[in-house]
């Protein structure tokens, strides 16, 4: 196995657990996505590798999630890669492949850039129109997404608001992964209990799902959003979440999994909204949580139109709303911008030319503005769609183009201290952990070499310090993580893996647990596992339970450990031996039996 497997291998793992600010962190997009495109490239022209091209597609549509990723597959031109495996299905012959490559197109289409690319592209314009009766529930769902996403940007470049439902037909509409589906169903059920009207798409898997989501939302007076890993991971949630965002739709977001944070797009949607947290409480006081959540917004949402009905008199209809703003007298900026006044930001929009942004940053103070800035560096292209829609429904005329963000994306805290550091006044700035000096400018690059794992906080010992086994660094472990680098978690397995001396000790194995729920339930989790150069053992911790545990090495497998009990919490030692690896089918039976078809080989 040579070092571009391996990091491959490694890549595939990590895209199943990275979050956007670990991609941040590793600061090698372009690293990762140049991995991919090596193998993709070798690999989908060779017929022999069709299964291992599959997972290759399987793997990048998880890490596609990542708007870092989506940028490097850009630049380094992968999306007409994609395209021929959607196009070209009779040289693939495989119908995952087709469904993985446009899940993947899906992603990329929330890219404006990438989004031109695919829309120009006639041949698969065409190829789409004649996917979308295809006899594959899959490919057909896949294809019905990527074209109304495409049409949906093709609206707003064009200038067309979404339109507003005045009367909902629903109460509810539950957006999920169907991973999460168990508790979004209980919590479907406790709302139609209580008399509320809920879409939910339990019973309508069939037909053109995507127009039904698309009405079920325009339709609704809430959209719940049930937040999880897969559902930031799913091109289908992000374009449901993303289109109930352009509609200005009232979203309630809900925490599926323990310790959940949204990042990334989906963090950016749920920005400033209340979580309800259904792992943190009981079913039923998360559910009452929920209830009072919908109650208040509903209040506010009667006393803002009562307001409205009091203070309008009737006027004549217009083509479209457009609120005034007189010019007014030139007004100094004071030097801060959280000191700025309504009028202040009106002023300096006005002063750059940017009067079609009035109604977007309508009643926006300094303070306001400063943090649409953060939000601008935090997802620059979500801020701008966000801001073209605002402009087009206000009904104005001008173009909105990205070069526009440079007003509120670079209106930057006008004080003396760095970025991320906490400004107190002309003398005092609060530096962060890795920041020192009187204004926070210096930066402590210890803690950069040698980072603490598993998150855990890096703080930097006193340089003068002469003699240190970490750098001078101490690391402050997360809960569930101990170690001079938080490297260990606290677990309830500890395994030590030995090998026998007539075996050679690879510097890389796989172990595969496997766990029997019942008769009929069997689940197998795999890790990769380097062995020490240095060493000829090898050990880890693992909360993972198991009932069979096998070492993959050097294409075969060993097997280590078989209990008839789940083990949940112990201490074993154990060891790979010859006479212990599985033999393959080819071993057990002769080729009369191998040669025959699976099915009949299974019988």
């Amino acid at each position: 196995m040579d070092d571009c497997e391996i990091s491959l291998n490694s890549y595939r793992i990590l895209a199943l657990i990275m979050c956007e600010d670990d991609i941040k962190a590793l600061k090698n997009a372009n690293k990762i996505v140049g991995i991919y495109y090596l193998y993709f490239i070798s690999m989908m022209e060779d017929p022999v590798q069709r299964t291992a091209f599959q997972s290759l597609l399987q793997s990048l549509k998880n890490f596609i999630q990542h708007d870092q990723v989506k940028v490097e597959v850009l630049q380094q031109n992968i999306i007409p890669l994609l395209i021929r495996c959607v196009t070209e299905r009779q040289s693939f012959q495989s119908t995952k492949t087709q469904q993985y490559a446009i899940e993947i197109l899906i992603a990329l289409s929330f890219n404006d850039e990438a989004s031109n690319i695919l829309e120009k592209d006639s041949e698969l314009i065409k190829c789409l129109e004649s996917l979308k009766t295809s006899h594959e529930e899959t490919i057909q769902r896949a294809t019905n997404h990527l074209i109304w996403r495409l049409e949906q940007k093709r609206n707003i470049s064009n200038g067309s608001a979404p339109h507003v439902t005045a009367k909902s037909k629903y109460d509810i509409m539950i957006s999920y992964s169907h991973n999460d589906k168990k508790l979004c169903f209980q919590v479907c059920d406790f709302l139609e209990k209580d008399g509320f009207r809920v879409w939910l798409d339990r019973d309508r898997m069939h037909g053109d799902v995507i127009v039904a989501m698309a009405d079920a939302i325009e339709n609704s007076e809430f959209i719940i959003i049930c937040m999880s890993e897969t559902y930031k991971a799913s091109p289908y949630c992000q374009a449901e979440a993303n289109y109930a965002f352009q509609r200005q739709c009232k979203l309630l977001p809900l925490v599926m999994k323990p310790k959940y944070k949204p990042d990334g797009w989906l963090g950016f949607i749920m920005s400033g909204k209340i979580y309800v947290d259904f792992t943190k409480h009981e079913l039923n006081e998360a559910y009452s949580l929920l209830k009072h959540e919908i109650e208040d917004k509903r209040q506010i949402t009667m006393n803002h139109t009562k307001k409205m009905e009091v203070t309008h008199e009737p006027i004549l209809p217009v083509p479209s709303p457009i609120k005034v703003y007189q010019r007014q007298t030139r007004i100094d900026l004071p030097q801060f911008v959280n000191n700025w006044s309504e009028e202040h930001v009106r002023c300096f929009l006005r002063k750059n030319n940017l009067t079609s942004l009035l109604t977007v940053f309508d009643n926006f103070n300094g303070h306001l503005l400063y943090q649409a800035y953060l939000m601008c560096e935090k997802n620059r292209e979500l801020m701008f769609q966000a801001m073209r829609e605002e402009v087009s429904a206000s009904g104005n005329s001008s173009i909105l183009t990205l070069g526009w963000l440079g007003v509120p994306c670079s209106v930057k805290h006008a004080c003396d201290c760095a970025l991320n550091s906490l400004y107190v006044d002309k003398s005092v700035c609060v530096c962060p952990v890795d920041q020192y000096g009187p204004r926070c400018y210096l930066h402590e690059y210890a803690c950069r070499k040698k980072p603490c794992s598993n998150g855990g906080q890096c703080i930097a010992g006193d340089e003068r310090r002469m003699y240190s086994s970490l750098n001078n660094i101490t690391c402050i472990c997360r809960d569930g993580y101990f170690g001079d680098r938080c490297e260990f978690q606290e677990s309830s397995n500890q395994i030590e893996i030995s090998f026998d001396r007539k075996l050679i000790i690879p510097s890389l194995l796989i172990i595969h647990f496997i766990t029997v729920e019942d008769e009929t339930e069997v689940t197998r989790i795999s890790v990769i596992k380097k062995v020490p150069v240095h060493l000829d053992f090898l050990l880890f911790h693992t909360k993972i339970t198991f009932n069979v545990a096998l070492v993959e090495m050097l294409n075969n497998y060993y097997s280590i450990l078989v209990r008839k009990e789940t083990i949940i919490s112990a201490i074993i030692t154990t060891k790979v031996v010859p006479h212990h690896r599985c033999l393959s089918t080819n071993e057990l039976f002769n080729t009369t039996i191998t040669n025959l078809h699976l099915i009949k080989c299974i019988k």
